[in-house]
């Protein structure tokens, strides 16, 4: 399991690409996604995009709701 030391301290920057593909695999949008996390679609959005930092508590969050368990899965994704 990756523990919060392995996610940094939140201002790594996401492979955008990789995450997308993700939720849309996990069926979900970034509208239902953005639900899930309980944060607006515009928040989201800006953190899949890279132009607001995703927190580890939000990387982890995010695994959780899309099933992603893989370390080199969320390696791959969150910290690129």
């Amino acid at each position: 399991m990756i523990n919060s030391s392995q996610f940094g301290d939140g201002g790594e920057t996401v492979n955008s690409k990789k995450l997308k593909a993700a939720y849309v695999r996990a069926g979900y949008t970034q509208e239902t996604l953005a639900k899930a996390m309980g944060m607006g679609v515009n928040t989201l959005n800006a953190k899949v995009n890279n132009t607001s930092k995703i927190t580890t508590d939000e990387a982890k969050l995010m695994c959780k709701i899309l099933g992603i368990n893989k370390n080199s899965e969320k390696v791959d994704i969150f910290l690129s």
